[in-house]
């Protein structure tokens, strides 16, 4: 799981992303996925969760990056290099299939104002809208460098 944290550890706010199974689609090459937001006790999530009673998953919305023949992911990675290594000043992500948008800007040296946006109507109807719920957060330095080592190791960039 690639989690990245807020700088709060008293009322902590967090942005996680788990990798599931890559498909085959029309000729391309689809990686679902779940993702969590949380902040405080509140909790949001997108994609397919294991259900508490069995071990099927429930099937809330889908959540995909796509692999191939462009990979969203190794681009998100590339976008946080840059932030990290100060060659970017803001990071702005969105998949090809939106059902979330992350920005990322830098604050001061070693910080960073991250905000996460979901599109849930496109996730589960398949309509995209501006209507979405979302989490914003300060974060660190560390975090960032923690949370692109976890994708790069999740989505086994």
């Amino acid at each position: 799981m690639a989690i990245l944290r807020s700088e709060d550890a008293e009322n902590p706010s967090s942005l996680e992303l788990n990798a599931l199974s890559t498909e085959d689609i029309q000729g391309q090459s689809w990686q679902r996925f779940t993702l969590t937001l949380k902040t405080g006790t509140y909790e949001l999530k997108l994609g397919r969760f294991p259900s508490d009673s069995t071990e099927t998953f429930s099937t809330i919305s889908d959540c995909l990056f796509c692999r191939n023949p462009q990979d969203e992911v190794a681009e998100l990675c590339k976008r946080l290099e840059a932030l990290i290594e100060n060659d970017k000043q803001q990071l702005l992500f969105e998949p090809s299939e939106p059902s979330f948008e992350i920005s990322i800007s830098r604050t001061r040296q070693n910080e960073a104002k991250v905000e996460v946006w979901l599109d849930s109507g496109n996730a589960t109807t398949g309509f995209y809208s501006w209507d979405a719920a979302g989490i914003r957060f300060h974060t660190l330095q560390e975090h960032l460098i923690a949370f692109l080592k976890e994708i790069k190791q999740e989505f086994a960039c």
